[in-house]
């Protein structure tokens, strides 16, 4: 399973992603647990499209869900990606922290004309062997 944590100014108003093969789960501050559709449309209401939430996950992680649609690769001086553009979203590092091996996003931006969504991660969470991460 895959988690996003969000979390608005001064750490308020905590929502958590919650997302694996069967299920989409969206936990809200107050409790509140949505699951698939109504999660879906929290999605749309609260980051102002319909964007995938396996999507959104795998951006996130710097990782276009289908290399062979991924448009417009950019890449540091090591080779590593750190941007490109897919199902017409634009995702880009803003700035990289480092770990043990490579650098990671600490701040992204994925925009796709109106909407612009910009993150800053505050850690990072390795759990499993096939490299899912969490992110907060």
């Amino acid at each position: 399973m895959d988690i996003v944590d969000l979390w608005g100014t001064m750490g308020s108003y905590r929502t958590r992603i919650e997302l694996d093969r069967n299920s989409f789960n969206v936990k809200l501050s107050d409790g509140e647990q949505l699951d698939d559709r109504d999660a879906r449309a929290w999605v749309v209401a609260n980051l102002g499209t319909n964007v995938s939430p396996a999507a959104l996950v795998s951006w996130l992680m710097l990782r276009p869900i289908d290399s062979t649609r991924m448009k417009d690769a950019k890449y540091d001086v090591n080779g590593r990606l750190k941007a490109f553009t897919e199902l017409g979203w634009s995702i880009a590092t803003v700035e990289s922290t480092r770990r043990p091996g490579s650098p990671i996003p600490a701040r992204l931006r994925i925009a796709k004309h109106p909407v612009s969504l910009d993150f800053r991660i505050r850690k990072w969470s390795f759990r499993d062997q096939d490299g899912s991460l969490s992110g907060t």
